[in-house]
């Protein structure tokens, strides 16, 4: 799995393996993935994200190049 910051993973939610529809019907609640413990650098590469108009023009580049 790749997230946009770094940190260690703390936790992982098994229901996922025996239900794995809990990632649509219940994304921020039961259809959680990991917990991370994010370094203390989370600030500064916070910062680096694309917005979501950066990540849309990044997106349309992509696929004219594809």
């Amino acid at each position: 799995m790749y997230a946009a910051v770094s940190g260690s993973v703390t936790g992982v939610n098994e229901r996922l393996s025996d239900d794995p529809k809990l990632l649509n019907s219940s994304p921020e609640q039961d259809g959680w993935i990991v917990q991370l413990n994010v370094t203390d650098s989370v600030q500064q590469e916070q910062k680096e994200l694309l917005d979501t108009s950066a990540y849309s023009k990044f997106c349309e580049e992509e696929d004219k190049n594809h």
